[in-house]
C-alpha cells in the first residue's frame, strides 16, 4: 500500500510573525522534516513536510499559534456544505466547531457559521457554533475551553490567500495553561529584573540551535540567567542547561524555580541546570573551556524607563551596556566549542524624536564584537528572505507594542581565526 503524502501544514504566526517564521523554519530543518515553502503572509507560512509534525516537537515551539492542515484547496470560495464534509460526524450530542477566518471580509464568519449549522442540522447532526472574541482568528484559550482539538468538535479556518481559497482544520494549538505555570505560577518572581516571556525564551533557543548539527542534549549556557527562563525551556527540550548570575539573589531564584519545574513538568533528572555565581565579564573556569554548543541570554538591558528617553540618554545607556556586552563576548570565546553559538538580546530604545521608531546600538559596537572573534548571522533563514523581513542588519525585533525598551535579538558564531 502506498501511503498518502503529508497534507500541507498552515503555521499560524505569533505576534512577532518574523521571530515566529524563523524559529518555525529552525525547528523544522533541525528534525530533519525538509520543509518547503509553498505561500507565505504576515498571519502564516503554508508548508510541506516530508513527515507530521508531532504535537510533543509543537509543544517546544514557542512562535506558533497554532498549527492546521489543508483539506481543502480551491480556485472559488469554500461553501458551507464543502466543510461539512470534512466534520466527523458525532457518536451522541452535539459538536463544538470553531469558525476562523482570514484574507475575507470582517463580517465573513458569523454568516458561513449559521450556514454550516444548518447543513449539519440537515443531515441529522447537532452543532454549536464558536466564533472568535476579538477580530477573525479564534484564541488559543477558546480552542482549549471548548475542547476544539477532540473529536468530534473541530476548529475550522476559512482563508483566502492570492486567489486561492484554503479550507484549513487545526491540528495543534498552544498549551496557554502550561505556559502561565511556567511563567506566573512560579515561586521566584520580580518585576525589577524584567519578565523573559518562556515563549521568547523558547524562540531564542530554537534560533541558536538550528545552527548546531550536534543532537541533543547540548550544553547551553546562560550567563545572565535571572530568574531561569531560558534554564527552564531549555532542561523541557532535552538540553544540559549551565546558568550564571553574579547576583546570589538570582541565582537562588533560578533554582527554585528549577525545583519548581521538576515538580510540574517531566524533565530529565540526570540534566538539571547547573547554576553559579560568576560575574559574565569575567573569566571561566579552564574546565569550561570548549564545553558549549551554544550561549542563549538576555543581559542586563539597563534601568527600567518609565518616559521615553531622550536620544541623548538612549546614547548614555547604549555606551555603558556596550561596555559589559563587550567583556561578556570576549569571555564567552573560551567556553565556546569551535563554531559554537551566541544568541545575545540587545536592548533596543523607542527615543522621544518624534515618531515610534526603536534606536538600535550602532553598528560600530557590532563590528567590536565581530572583531574579538565571532561571525554575524543572519537571524532569517536564507529560505525565507526573500518574504520574511528582519532589520536591515539581519537582526530580528521582539518589542511590544507599548514598549519603551525593545530586545533586538543577534546571532553570532564563533570564529577560529
Amino acid at each position: 500500500m502506498t501511503e498518502s503524502p503529508q497534507a500541507p501544514y498552515v503555521l499560524f504566526l505569533g505576534a512577532h510573525p518574523a521571530i515566529s517564521a524563523s524559529e518555525a523554519w529552525g525547528v523544522l530543518m533541525r528534525h530533519s522534516l525538509d520543509p518547503t515553502l509553498l505561500a507565505v503572509s504576515r498571519r502564516f507560512l503554508i508548508v510541506t513536510t516530508s513527515a507530521p509534525i508531532s504535537a510533543e516537537l509543537f509543544a517546544q515551539i514557542g512562535g506558533l499559534d497554532r498549527i492546521g492542515t489543508i483539506v481543502q484547496e480551491s480556485a472559488k470560495p469554500i461553501a458551507p456544505e464543502e466543510a461539512a464534509s470534512h466534520l466527523s460526524p458525532p457518536p451522541k450530542g452535539k459538536m463544538a466547531i470553531g469558525v476562523s477566518w482570514l484574507g475575507l471580509p470582517s463580517d465573513f464568519g458569523i454568516p458561513f457559521a449559521r450556514e454550516l449549522k444548518k447543513v449539519v442540522k440537515a443531515a441529522g447532526g447537532r452543532m454549536n457554533f464558536i466564533t472568535p472574541k476579538k477580530g477573525s482568528q479564534i484564541n488559543a484559550a477558546q480552542i482549549l475551553f471548548n475542547a476544539l482539538l477532540e473529536n468530534p468538535n473541530a476548529e475550522l479556518t476559512i482563508m483566502q490567500h492570492e486567489g486561492t481559497h484554503y479550507l484549513v482544520k487545526t491540528v495543534h494549538a498552544q498549551d496557554i495553561q502550561a505556559y502561565e505555570r511556567r511563567d506566573t505560577s512560579r515561586p521566584a518572581r520580580d518585576a525589577r529584573v524584567g519578565m523573559l516571556p518562556p515563549k521568547l525564551a523558547q524562540m531564542m533557543l530554537n534560533i541558536a540551535i538550528a545552527q548546531v548539527p550536534e543532537e541533543a542534549p547540548l550544553t547551553i549556557a546562560d550567563p545572565f540567567c535571572g530568574l531561569g527562563t531560558v534554564l527552564q525551556e531549555g532542561w523541557l527540550m532535552g538540553h544540559q542547561m549551565i546558568g550564571s548570575d553574579d547576583v546570589n539573589r538570582m541565582t537562588q531564584a533560578s533554582a527554585a524555580n528549577m525545583t519548581y519545574l521538576a515538580s510540574e513538568f517531566p524533565v530529565r533528572r540526570n540534566l538539571k541546570p547547573k547554576i553559579t555565581e560568576h560575574d559574565a565579564g569575567e573569566p571561566w573556569p579552564e574546565a569550561m573551556h570548549n564545553t558549549l554548543q551554544a550561549v542563549v541570554t538576555e543581559p542586563y538591558l539597563g534601568p527600567p524607563q518609565s518616559s521615553l528617553p531622550s536620544p541623548e540618554e538612549a546614547e548614555d545607556y547604549g555606551d555603558k551596556l556596550s561596555r559589559l556586552y563587550h567583556r561578556t563576548f570576549v569571555a564567552l570565546r573560551d567556553v565556546l566549542t569551535k563554531d559554537g553559538v551566541v544568541l545575545f538580546l540587545l536592548p533596543a530604545f523607542r527615543v522621544d524624536h518624534g515618531d515610534k521608531g526603536f534606536t538600535f546600538l550602532p553598528e560600530s559596537f557590532l563590528d567590536e564584537i565581530a572583531a574579538v572573534g565571532y561571525r554575524r548571522l543572519h537571524l532569517v533563514p536564507e529560505e525565507l528572505q526573500q518574504e520574511i523581513a528582519g532589520t536591515e542588519r539581519g537582526t530580528l525585533l521582539y518589542a511590544r507594542p507599548d514598549a519603551i525598551v525593545g530586545r533586538e535579538l543577534t546571532l553570532w558564531q564563533r570564529t577560529n581565526d
